[in-house]
């Protein structure tokens, strides 16, 4: 629990940023260090009509948690910061 408290203050710049490709780099840099903690990285693919497309690599890429963090990490996190955006995918 304690390591949730701390991510939720991490993330807790609430500013809105545009959607273009460095507002969205800017953001998943932010989320990056959690996801190299577990052994895995993160990159942006592309931006298309209000969705952004994301790979996982390292051990996140084909994790059975991989969904999980996704949702409930990089998608929340970039429409929080990015209202403009429809969805969050993973590329494979």
């Amino acid at each position: 629990m304690k390591f949730i408290n701390s991510l939720e203050t991490f993330l807790s710049h609430t500013d809105p940023l545009p959607l273009t490709t460095n507002s969205v780099n800017e953001i998943l840099l932010t989320i990056r260090p959690f996801i190299l903690a577990d052994g895995g990285d993160i990159e942006l693919v592309e931006i298309r009509e209000n969705s952004v497309y994301i790979k996982l690599l390292g051990a996140c890429n084909g994790c059975p948690l991989s969904t999980f963090t996704v949702t409930f990490l990089v998608e929340q996190e970039l429409k929080k910061r990015i209202p403009e955006i429809k969805q969050v995918i993973q590329v494979f």
